[in-house]
C-alpha cells in the first residue's frame, strides 16, 4: 500500500515512487480475479494515502544533507507539525488496513518503513537494493489486501515492479535494459499463474513497447530539457497498461 512522496532533499534524476501505485492496484485486480467490491478498494487508497502522508512528514522532518551527508533533523514548531502529521497518517493506515484483514494489518507498517528508507538511500547514494525493495511491496501489498496471504503470483509481481522502477530513472544504463526487459517476462509469467489471457498480455504487449520505445528515446542527447518529462509519462503509461491489461481481462472473461 505506497503511495510515498517524493524525498525531500529533491535532489537527483526525477523519481515518483506513486509511479508503482498502478502495481498495487494490479495486484488487488489479479488476487480477486475480478473487481473487488468497492469498499475493498477504498480501504486500499485509505491506506496507500496513509502511507503517503507518513513517508512524507518524516523525509521532511528528517533532511538528508547533499553531497551524502549526515541527516538533518528538523526542529523547531514545523517538526512538531510534521510530527502530527505522522502520527494522524499512520493512525489512518492502521485503520484502514485493520479493515482489510489481520495480515494487512500487521503488514502496514512495513511499507512505510521501507520507504523512508528508500529517500534517505537515494538522497544520500546508498544501496540501490533499498528502493526496489521499497517497489516491491506495493503488490505484494495489494495481493495481501485481497486474499490475506502472500502467493507465488504475488511475488512474481513484485519482483517485476522491483525490476521496472528499482532503478529510478538510469535508462543509459545496460543493467536497465536488463532489468526491464526481466520485468515484462515476469509479468508474462504472472499472467500465466493467474490464468490470464487475452487482454491481459495485451496489457503487458503495451508495456513492453513503452519500455523499448523509452530506451530507444535514450540515444538523443544529455541535457534535453524534456526528458524529465518523457520519463513521467512513460513509466506512468506503462503502469496503466499494466493495471488496464488486468482490468480489462478480469471484467470480459467468461
Amino acid at each position: 500500500m505506497t503511495l510515498p512522496l517524493r524525498p525531500a532533499s529533491g535532489e537527483g534524476p526525477p523519481h515518483l515512487p506513486a509511479l508503482g501505485l498502478p502495481a498495487l492496484y494490479a495486484a488487488c485486480v489479479l488476487a480477486y480475479g475480478g473487481l473487488a467490491p468497492a469498499t475493498v478498494w477504498a480501504w486500499i487508497t485509505l491506506a496507500a494515502a496513509g502511507t503517503a502522508v507518513v513517508v512524507g512528514a518524516i523525509g521532511r522532518i528528517v533532511h538528508p544533507e547533499p553531497a551524502g551527508g549526515a541527516p538533518h533533523l528538523e526542529r523547531g514548531p514545523g517538526a512538531a507539525r510534521l510530527f502530527a502529521l505522522a502520527v494522524g497518517g499512520a493512525l489512518v493506515l492502521i485503520v484502514a488496513a485493520g479493515q482489510l484483514n489481520r495480515a494487512s494489518l500487521w503488514l502496514s507498517p512495513l511499507p512505510a518503513a521501507l520507504w523512508v528508507a528508500s529517500g534517505q538511500a537515494r538522497s544520500r547514494g546508498g544501496p540501490g537494493w533499498v528502493p526496489a525493495l521499497a517497489q516491491a511491496m506495493g503488490p505484494v501489498a495489494g495481493w495481501v489486501a485481497v486474499r490475506g496471504i502472500v502467493e507465488g503470483p504475488a511475488w512474481l509481481l513484485a519482483a517485476a515492479t522491483a525490476l521496472w522502477l528499482g532503478r529510478g530513472v538510469d535508462v543509459r544504463s545496460p543493467g536497465t535494459r536488463l532489468a526491464h526487459a526481466g520485468a515484462v517476462a515476469l509479468w508474462v509469467m504472472t499472467g500465466w499463474a493467474c490464468g490470464r489471457v487475452g487482454w491481459y498480455f495485451g496489457g503487458i504487449a503495451l508495456a513492453a513497447a513503452l519500455l523499448a520505445w523509452y530506451h530507444a528515446d535514450a540515444a538523443r542527447p544529455a541535457g534535453d530539457p524534456a526528458a524529465s518529462r518523457r520519463v513521467l509519462i512513460v513509466h506512468a503509461a506503462v503502469g496503466l497498461s499494466v493495471l488496464a491489461g488486468s482490468l480489462l481481462d478480469v471484467v470480459t472473461a467468461p
